[in-house]
C-alpha cells in the first residue's frame, strides 16, 4: 500500500460531493442534503434557462461551493467549484499512521441529457470531468513525515441518476439514486519534498441512494452512499 493511499481516498471522496450538487440543482430555492459524513446546505436562484447555486458543507468536509447551470430543453451543462478542508490519515506497514489537514479545490464540469421526464420519473445520463487539488500539507504522527507540495486527482467519468415519486395510502414516497464511474484507471501523482514522487493508478466510482416517506408533517429518510453506512432520520417538518 502506498504512503499516500489514505490521502488519495480523501481527495476522491471529496470529489464525489459534486454528485449531490448536480442533483440538488433540480430543486428550486433551498438545497439540502446530509449523509453520515457531510451535510450540504445552500440556495439556488433560477433565471430562465440559467441557474446559480451557492452554499456550504459541514462535517468531515467543511467549506463552501458555488455553481452555474444552463438548461436547454433536455440537455444541461454546468460547473461547480468547491473549497473544502478535511482531516485525512494514511497508514502503511513501514511508515505507520500519518495524518494531515487537507485544503482542497474541487472543480467539475458536466454535460447531461434527460432520457425520461414525467411528473413522477426522471432518468438522466451524462459525462463529467473532475480536477481536485490539495494545497501544500505536512504529515504528522508517522515514523517518517513528508511535506507534499503537489497533489491532485484528475479524471473523466460517466454518470447516471434517477428520481421517482408516488403517493401510496396517504404517504408521499420519493426515491433518488445514481452513480459515477471513471473511464478506466487513470494515473494520479503526489509529489513531496526529498524529491519523492508517489504514483497511483486508480479507478473512480461512487453510488448513492435515498428514500423518504412523508405523511402530513412527519417524515422518514434513509440515505446510503457508496463509501458510508446507511443513515436514517425521522422528524417533523413545517411548511410556511
Amino acid at each position: 500500500m502506498s504512503k499516500t493511499n489514505g490521502y488519495f481516498v480523501s481527495l476522491a471522496q471529496a470529489s464525489y460531493l459534486n454528485d449531490h450538487l448536480r442533483e440538488l440543482s433540480y430543486k428550486k430555492e433551498i438545497l439540502s442534503y446530509s449523509d453520515s459524513m457531510t451535510s450540504t446546505f445552500g440556495s439556488s436562484i433560477n433565471m430562465g434557462k440559467f441557474s446559480v447555486l451557492a452554499g456550504n458543507y459541514r462535517g468531515l468536509n467543511s467549506g463552501n461551493f458555488i455553481g452555474g447551470f444552463f438548461n436547454e430543453s433536455y440537455m444541461s451543462f454546468g460547473f461547480t467549484h468547491s473549497k473544502v478542508t478535511t482531516m485525512s490519515q494514511s497508514q502503511t506497514k513501514w511508515f505507520g499512521m500519518s495524518r494531515a489537514d487537507l485544503s482542497l479545490d474541487i472543480n467539475e464540469v458536466f454535460l447531461k441529457k434527460d432520457l425520461i421526464t414525467t411528473d413522477s420519473l426522471l432518468i438522466t445520463v451524462g459525462y463529467l470531468s473532475n480536477l481536485t487539488t490539495a494545497g501544500n500539507f505536512f504529515e504528522e504522527g508517522g515514523a517518517i513525515n513528508l511535506f507534499f507540495h503537489e497533489s491532485k486527482i484528475e479524471y473523466q467519468a460517466s454518470f447516471a441518476s434517477f428520481r421517482y415519486g408516488f403517493d401510496f395510502s396517504g404517504y408521499s414516497v420519493n426515491m433518488a439514486g445514481g452513480m459515477r464511474k471513471s473511464f478506466g484507471h487513470q494515473e494520479q501523482i503526489f509529489k513531496s519534498d526529498r524529491d519523492m514522487v508517489f504514483n497511483s493508478d486508480n479507478a473512480f466510482s461512487n453510488e448513492y441512494f435515498s428514500i423518504d416517506l412523508v405523511k402530513d408533517n412527519f417524515y422518514l429518510l434513509a440515505i446510503k452512499n457508496g463509501n458510508t453506512k446507511m443513515r436514517i432520520a425521522a422528524g417533523v417538518q413545517f411548511n410556511f
